[in-house]
């Protein structure tokens, strides 16, 4: 069947049409043959028989009734969908069917609050491509079913819906994605041929292990190992100031600063100075006491430039377009709270034009010559993780430092980019169109490659 074509259409709905049949304009006899009188229409894994009715119309569309796509587990709001129609198989396939995996935390009247007006963005964007977008939850898809929830320009309503041709993973729980549980899920998704990407999370000391023996990138990680007692030894022997950092931490919380100053060395949270000793142990005793040193790395301090007592680092996001490539979606600069070390806007941190930022702190010349080396690293780790976890990531953020004399150096890498900063927004954020870009171009694909006729080539 090698000479089979996959047509992309456009299928819209209305209730004048009669029930059992689908409309189809004379100008597509090629390619539906006249001598088929019935397709099969595909939906995940949800499927219908509709008798082709041909007629003399201007028009580019097919048409069903409403009817059609609830048969197939669409909601009944869905107006118009994308679809591929095979002349090999002589079935029209609808879709690609993008899908958001995430963990339900309610809040009032919303199921998951911190990917909700993400959702949406990315709904919008994709409903100009007639591609609809669903929610489906973790205790959902881990029982192989796909109920969900679909937005119907008011709230979320919760409905059974077909099997997706992508999903984007944004589950927040630790617990759940470090399961037993979440492995085998995953095996089993692979086995239907549906891809999840953002599959892991990538942990402080996954960077190390990841770029340790990558002479191109080691250079930009700062000196960091896992936190024991002889290794803070070491480092307060090399460095005046380190950072504790928990090595599954997120938006900056249970980082501590410590800094040996003449004979003490002090211990400081964002928000003040909780412990101050000389004697080595001691200290030692006390983090003991608040934390678990299994749990931590300890870190070089970069010496990050500043803006009126603000420290400033950068957080560039990257995503995939095509299975071999990826592409800058966006910078900004993130400016600390007067006096206080970290930079993270759920800590109060503020966003700022990153190029504008570095104009005023380095002049034209080396702000240049940072802003695209802060570009090339980021791609180049984006990169080389996708050579290390194929398929894995979609999309990432990079948190990067600027020292005071113009060094760049690696911070950390996030797999889930925080979604909830952008609520005041009106627009639609570069991160969804991205995804959005992307899904539809693996989804289409997924739907190619599981149809029969590739199968048989």
């Amino acid at each position: 069947m090698s000479n089979s074509v996959h047509q992309p259409l456009l299928l819209v709905t209305s209730s004048n049409i009669q029930t059992n049949y689908l409309i189809v304009p004379k100008k597509f006899n090629k390619l539906f043959s006249e001598n088929i009188q019935k397709v099969m229409m595909k939906c995940g894994n949800e499927k219908r028989c509709i008798a082709l009715k041909f007629v003399e119309s201007s028009d580019h569309r097919l048409l069903c009734h409403p009817s059609v796509l609830i048969d197939l587990k669409l909601p009944v709001t869905i107006q118009t969908i994308s679809c591929h129609y095979c002349s090999s198989t002589s079935e029209l396939i609808l879709g690609p069917i993008i899908g958001v995996v995430t963990d339900i935390r309610k809040d009032g009247n919303y199921p998951f609050p911190t990917i909700e007006k993400f959702s949406q963005e990315l709904m919008m964007f994709l409903q100009e491509k007639a591609i609809p977008v669903f929610v489906y939850p973790w205790s959902s898809i881990k029982k192989t079913k796909y109920d969900g929830y679909f937005f119907n320009g008011t709230t979320w309503e919760k409905v059974s819906l077909p099997k997706p041709h992508f999903l984007y993973n944004r589950i927040h729980s630790r617990n759940i994605m470090y399961s037993k549980q979440y492995k085998h899920v995953l095996q089993e998704l692979k086995e239907k041929d549906l891809p999840l990407f953002n599959t892991v999370y990538i942990s402080k000391w996954d960077m190390y292990h990841f770029f340790n023996n990558t002479g191109t990138l080691k250079r930009y990680l700062l000196d960091g190992e896992q936190l024991t007692s002889q290794q803070l030894a070491t480092f307060f022997h090399q460095y005046s100031t380190v950072f504790l950092k928990p090595i599954f931490g997120s938006k900056g919380v249970g980082i501590f600063r410590v800094t040996k100053r003449n004979h003490s060395m002090i211990i400081e949270t964002p928000e003040n100075t909780i412990y101050e000793t000389n004697d080595f142990n001691k200290l030692w005793e006390y983090l003991q006491s608040k934390i678990n040193p299994n749990d931590y790395i300890v870190q070089e301090e970069i010496k990050l430039i500043q803006l009126d007592e603000q420290y400033i680092d950068f957080r560039v996001l990257t995503n995939k377009i095509t299975d071999e490539k990826w592409q800058i979606t966006s910078i900004v600069a993130r400016l600390s709270e007067k006096g206080k070390y970290i930079t993270n806007l759920a800590q109060g941190g503020k966003k700022m034009s990153p190029y504008s930022l570095l104009l005023k702190v380095f002049g034209t010349p080396q702000a240049n010559t940072i802003f695209s080396l802060m570009k090339e690293l980021t791609l180049s780790i984006a990169y080389h993780l996708n050579e290390q976890l194929t398929d894995q990531f979609c999309e990432l953020g990079v948190d990067i430092g600027v020292s005071s004399d113009g060094k760049v150096k690696l911070i950390e890498i996030n797999s889930k980019p925080t979604k909830n900063e952008e609520k005041l927004s009106t627009s639609i954020r570069p991160s969804a169109k991205a995804i959005g870009l992307f899904a539809e171009y693996k989804g289409t694909k997924i739907m190619k490659e599981s149809c029969k006729c590739t199968h048989s080539e």
